[in-house]
């Protein structure tokens, strides 16, 4: 026994420093690229992005719990893109990612605000709530009452988003009751994801899986053609399967990823975005057929700019940051919290309890304070992102004081309901 041990242990200590150089090694390609570079200063901000988004990764990696879908290894995913990547593909292409040219100069300062304020959150993270245990309960539905009531009232929820939405987009008002219930819309979302999972798990009983592939699954593909512009959505539907084979087998299906990657960059991203510029007032099948209409003409260079291009330019958000940083304190005055309080009330009081709520326009109040459109522009929105909305609230200051509170109530959610050995579909 002693020496069945002994060889286990030098196989995992082999492991582990072999983990390490790994590691080692791609810091040090990264880093002796850096001084190749032209823009020195910004490849460094980019690869010390890269540096906090990696190691925490190989860290749980090293501690044998890595969990690929825990909260800061997907922020950190998004905001290296967002910022980090987003960075490069700006000062690259200039003419087509950054709208304002004299915007070029504040990138590296915006990314650098990021950086400091993501080494904030990652303090906040794991220094926080590491003795905190998980839930103990074991919650396994066996039934489908609840998981069929949630689906069926979050499909309700979204079919009132839906209507609302149409509505808004055509100026009429929505009513109370509608806005409200379409706040219930999460719930069949909650459904979703637990029946994946059991199903994953090969734990789903008949009820269960016919639940899963008669009554959702058709509602998930209405969803879909309701919300015909909605990538997120489309995004969060087919990425929960994905989740609940990790979390039920500890395995990423590749083969759909590699599949769904392309597909959403060739042919949802570019078609969504068609989409959004046809007439409202048509009805779904003109303007789906419309927007086919139009792909159809494309020639190669158009289709290039309409995916690739366009998919940069949407995740480039530190053109957002950028933006901020160089108008507030100058032509934006600092808003001293009042952008942080106002948005929040108006999303979490329902409309019942406040008959008069102001509509949420607040991306498009952003975009109208800082520039990137008209007065008379009522459709553009600008997403200004966790660190923009903080900085433009309180400064530097604030970003890496507000980014480590970020941190420390994520580790809180995530050990308390998320974290733990069991697999239990309800947490």
């Amino acid at each position: 026994m002693k020496s069945t041990d002994s060889l286990a242990g030098l196989h995992s200590s082999r492991s582990h420093t072999l983990r390490a150089a790994l590691l080692c090694l791609l810091l040090a390609l990264v880093a002796a690229a850096v001084p190749f570079s032209e823009r020195v200063y910004l490849f460094t901000l980019v690869a010390a992005l890269f540096a906090c988004v990696l190691t925490p990764l190989w860290y749980d990696w090293h501690k044998g719990r890595l969990d690929l879908f825990a909260p800061i290894h997907v922020i950190g995913g998004i905001y290296f893109i967002y910022f980090g990547l987003g960075s490069l593909w700006s000062v690259a292409d200039p003419e087509e990612l950054v709208q304002d040219v004299y915007l070029l100069p504040y990138i590296p300062q915006a990314l650098l605000v990021v950086v400091l304020g993501y080494l904030a959150l990652l303090v906040g993270y794991y220094v926080s709530f590491d003795q905190l245990g998980s839930a103990t309960a074991d919650e396994n539905p066996r039934g489908v009452a609840l998981l069929g009531a949630c689906g069926v009232i979050g499909g309700g929820g979204f079919l009132a988003a839906a209507i609302w939405t149409g509505r808004s987009s055509l100026g009429a008002s929505a009513g109370g009751v509608l806005t409200s219930a379409a706040n219930l819309a999460p719930l069949f979302l909650f459904a979703w994801a637990a029946l994946w999972i059991l199903q994953q798990q090969g734990r789903a009983s008949r009820n269960q899986l016919r639940l899963l592939f008669g009554l959702m699954l058709p509602l998930a593909l209405t969803l879909l053609y309701l919300f015909i512009s909605n990538k997120s959505l489309f995004l969060t539907l087919v990425g929960v399967p994905i989740i609940a084979r990790w979390y039920a087998r500890r395995r990423i299906p590749w083969l759909p990823v590699a599949i769904l990657i392309p597909l959403m960059l060739f042919v949802i991203f570019p078609f969504y975005n068609t989409y959004r510029i046809t007439e409202r007032s048509a009805s779904q099948t003109a303007r789906m057929s419309q927007t086919y209409d139009t792909v159809q003409n494309w020639y190669g260079d158009d289709y290039g700019s309409r995916s690739i291009e366009l998919f940069k330019r949407r995740m480039a958000l530190i053109t957002s940051m950028a933006v901020v940083v160089r108008d507030v304190g100058h032509s934006v005055p600092v808003a001293n919290g009042a952008m942080l309080v106002e948005p929040f009330l108006t999303f979490v009081v329902p409309r019942v309890l406040w008959p008069d709520k102001p509509l949420m326009t607040f991306g498009r109040d952003v975009a109208r304070t800082f520039g990137f459109t008209h007065a008379l522009d009522r459709e553009t929105a600008i997403a200004l992102t966790v660190p923009g909305e903080l900085y433009w609230n309180f400064e530097i200051l604030g970003v890496i004081v507000g980014m480590g509170l970020y941190g420390v109530g994520l580790r809180y959610l995530y050990r308390r309901y998320g974290f733990g050995d069991r697999l239990d579909p309800i947490r």
